[in-house]
């Protein structure tokens, strides 16, 4: 997706997590020493400046740097010739032993990602978790909710949107329900580091690996060759964390 105005043309990303990411805070939260970055709502958020700190540097640490992004660091008469957005979740993974992944998102987060795009017919409709999964009950995190079925058309074309694959699955949940559940997804890591004399243990916060965000970026020219790059965002740069891949929308 693109969308021009005078000069600049508004681009539409996907961002598929490949391994746990961490994009701290600096500060946590309860039992969480190392929180990640969340919106007001406490669903999870990417800043635009991790993002644009990642594009900035090599590509997963490959020698040479994107080259449709590199020249556009540059400012023009004090103008920057690149914007770029935060990063909105889109979907978070859970598995179901029956079903095996299920990627879960909201009416907010969909009607969040459709602001540039025709939202699906059906949408602003949805009062009860959906999916595609064929019963009307469905055990989640040792709960049981009421899902419905009739939506199939709307579920379908959600799912090819996301870019989720035929043998995966997709659950809607309400808004409400779904800030309640995405704390139990957020992956809680216990760190141990060991001083003189004295050992620590401390939690962190991380992304689980499939789940989805999107972004924008604000550019004076083309930068389709971001499809298909792997980024390495955030902490854990030693410990082989923080991979996602751009896929343009």
């Amino acid at each position: 997706m693109s969308l021009t105005v005078r000069n600049y043309t508004l681009h539409h990303f996907l961002l598929y997590v490949l391994t746990p990411l961490k994009t701290g805070t600096g500060f946590g939260k309860g039992e969480i020493n190392r929180a990640i970055q969340k919106n007001v709502y406490g669903i999870p958020i990417i800043y635009s400046t991790s993002i644009k700190g990642a594009l900035a540097l090599k590509e997963a640490r490959n020698e040479e740097k994107i080259e449709c992004i590199n020249d556009l660091y540059v400012k023009v008469k004090g103008i920057n010739n690149l914007t770029i957005s935060d990063a909105f979740l889109l979907s978070v993974p859970t598995y179901d032993k029956e079903y095996g992944i299920v990627h879960v998102t909201s009416k907010f987060l969909l009607k969040k990602f459709y602001e540039f795009h025709n939202a699906p017919k059906g949408l602003d409709e949805i009062e009860k978790p959906i999916t595609d999964i064929k019963k009307n009950r469905l055990i989640f995190k040792n709960n049981i909710i009421d899902v419905e079925m009739h939506k199939e058309g709307l579920v379908k074309e959600i799912k090819t949107t996301l870019n989720i694959s035929s043998s995966e699955h997709i659950l809607i949940m309400p808004d409400e329900e779904f800030i309640n559940i995405i704390n139990s997804i957020i992956i809680k890591q216990p760190r141990i580091r060991i001083e003189e004399n004295e050992t620590k243990l401390w939690y962190e916060e991380m992304l689980p690996s499939r789940s989805k965000l999107h972004f924008y970026i604000y550019a004076t020219q083309d930068i389709s060759c971001l499809d298909g790059k792997i980024l390495q965002i955030g902490g854990r740069e030693s410990a082989g964390g923080g991979f996602a891949k751009v896929i343009k929308i």
